[in-house]
């Protein structure tokens, strides 16, 4: 197992660590991200090939003087795709696809102008940026998404060209390229989705699984603690009035009537059911009014909160938990220069991370996974908060000591509590910050009073 080094503690230690596994649909959207990046890229490259090629034309036919038109349509599309693939978003890509078929018949209407013969004997340089069109990708997690963006941008190429073909008469120069791109292009996508599916539908959620098994265990818990009161009033009771004189006194009065008062007040189930269904309302809550305040200062807050993601979290646990996010929100707001955020609260199962409050909380950046040099790791549940934001970003390693808003806001509050942060940041790439906080097992927890 490769070794991981930790930055922001001081000194730099390196211990080996296991990676933190993401929950399913965090990891489904990493997957359809890195997809939609690759596409960007190739885009990208179709685009500067077209400049080299156009170039190499002309200049063979004697016309390059009349390079300008030609070129900086296909430097406005490339500038149009990088400000896609800076703030991905459903507006950039709209104004992707209709700057680029604006592109796309600005640089085939100069063309046909200059050299009229590269139709039909030059298909492969007239139908280029048509080709980059077509890879249009998507700002969401959503793999059909990816794909109806993708059509919109094919259609779009398809009738730029088939515009400058009626404006000279000619028949269209649409070639197969954009056809065979976007066939390549949705078999991608698709493959990611029915991949998916398949794994909703073959294999199971563990998590949801061992969520279930946590109700019916406090169902359990819940049946015996009324078991235990019946057994302490009515069984009671009963023997209470075999075994005594035919009057009864005043003492054993009291204790039925209020024996009774207690089995006919509703609050004797609810105190059961305390213990067995947690109260997240109050969580869920304090959540939304995060949400709301930072929406009310000009970040709009995205919250996926899993079923039962605060389930038996003490409320000690939760407290950090809301102040590291929005200590993390706060840095969002301030440096990263983006308007939105997404906020995703889940359980994950263990290794917990540190089993002790005196370690380090491990951090991580762009290079590795750090964690607490000498900790010892132990299973449970670990509630897991992750920040993420699509802005400038930073290189963690070049945090300044004097900025304690990491440390001293997350790291430290994390920390104190035996949870680990990792932070996955670079220059241009956004930041993402994934907070653990490990949960007591049920033995170490304080015990509810039925």
């Amino acid at each position: 197992m490769p070794q991981r080094r930790m930055w922001l503690s001081g000194r730099v230690t390196s211990q080996l660590s296991q990676p933190a596994v993401l929950p399913r649909h965090v990891a489904a959207a990493a997957t359809v991200a890195a997809c939609v990046r690759c596409v960007w890229a190739i885009a990208a490259t179709i685009i500067v090939m077209a400049i080299a090629s156009v170039i190499t034309t002309l200049a063979s036919s004697g016309d390059l003087p009349s390079l300008g038109a030609p070129l900086a349509a296909l430097v406005v599309m490339l500038v149009a795709l990088g400000v896609v693939a800076l703030r991905p978003s459903a507006l950039s890509l709209a104004g992707f696809i209709v700057v680029g078929a604006v592109c796309v018949w600005a640089y085939q209407y100069s063309l046909m102008v200059i050299a009229p013969e590269l139709n039909p004997g030059s298909v492969f340089v007239l139908n280029r940026p048509a080709l980059a069109l077509v890879l249009v990708g998507t700002a969401s997690a959503s793999p059909i998404n990816a794909i109806g963006w993708g059509v919109a941008g094919y259609l779009a190429g398809q009738a730029s060209v088939i515009l400058v073909a009626f404006q000279f008469d000619v028949p269209p120069s649409t070639g197969a390229g954009p056809t065979l791109v976007l066939v390549n292009y949705v078999g991608v996508f698709l493959a990611i989705a029915l991949i998916q599916r398949a794994q909703n539908g073959r294999v199971p959620d563990l998590r949801r699984l061992r969520q279930e098994t946590e109700l019916s265990d406090k169902q359990r818990d819940r049946e015996r603690a009324d078991a235990a009161l019946l057994h302490d009033t009515i069984l009671s009771d009963l023997s209470l009035i075999i075994n005594s004189p035919p009057l009864i006194d005043d003492r054993v009065r009291a204790r039925l009537l209020h024996d009774i008062t207690t089995l006919a007040h509703p609050e004797w189930r609810d105190d059961a059911r305390r213990s067995a269904h947690p109260r997240d309302t109050e969580f869920r809550n304090a959540v939304t009014n995060l949400a709301s305040e930072f929406h009310g200062r000009g970040l709009s807050v995205d919250v996926t909160i899993d079923p039962g993601a605060v389930a038996d979290v003490p409320p000690t646990v939760v407290e950090a938990a809301l102040g590291a996010a929005r200590a993390c929100l706060e840095n969002v707001l301030n440096h990263s220069g983006e308007d939105s955020a997404e906020l995703i609260i889940g359980i994950g199962a263990g290794p917990s991370g540190p089993s002790g409050p005196s370690g380090p909380a491990g951090v991580e950046g762009p290079s590795g996974l750090a964690a607490d040099p000498g900790s010892v790791e132990k299973p449970g549940e670990v509630l897991t908060l992750m920040v993420v934001d699509a802005g400038v970003g930073f290189d963690p390693a070049a945090v300044p000591a004097d900025r304690l808003g990491l440390r001293a806001s997350v790291v430290h509050r994390v920390e104190s509590l035996g949870g680990t942060v990792r932070v996955w940041s670079a220059p241009g790439s956004g930041a993402s910050v994934l907070l653990s906080f490990p949960i007591p097992v049920r033995g170490e927890r304080e015990p509810v009073d039925a």
